[in-house]
């Protein structure tokens, strides 16, 4: 899953797993802000009783829509799928810095090791 939430923003798996851990952990309260803001506003648009926007009144007659069901179709794509790709992308960044964190770990403890190893030998 995580290959393919990365693949779908464009970066490639192995550009996250060796970026800094510090990089993906920024990343996250960004896309859990850009969830939220987008998330607000899309239900705010879905439940509005009135159109925000008049100027798009002529527009929405020729698909058969009412200015009010286009603005809330609209509130609705962005809060469902909008809310689907910015949470699948914020997962997919937490399972990168995860696994950073994991490697960096194992780097530390290998060159413990190799000290370790190497004062024994003194």
């Amino acid at each position: 899953m995580l290959s393919v939430t990365l693949n779908a923003s464009g970066i490639a798996p192995d550009e996250i797993i060796h970026t800094d851990h510090i990089q993906c952990a920024m990343t996250i309260p960004f896309l859990f802000l850009t969830i939220l803001q987008s998330g607000i506003l899309g239900a705010l648009m879905t439940f509005t009783s009135q159109p925000w926007y008049s100027d798009y009144s002529a527009s929405v007659i020729r698909w058969g829509l009412t200015p009010l069901q286009d603005q809330q179709f609209a509130g609705l794509v962005m809060w469902i799928f909008g809310g689907t790709v910015f949470t699948l992308l914020t997962i997919g960044y937490f399972a990168a810095w995860l696994h950073a964190l994991e490697l960096r770990s194992l780097q530390q403890l290998h060159h413990r090791d190799a000290l370790r190893a190497h004062q024994e030998l003194k």
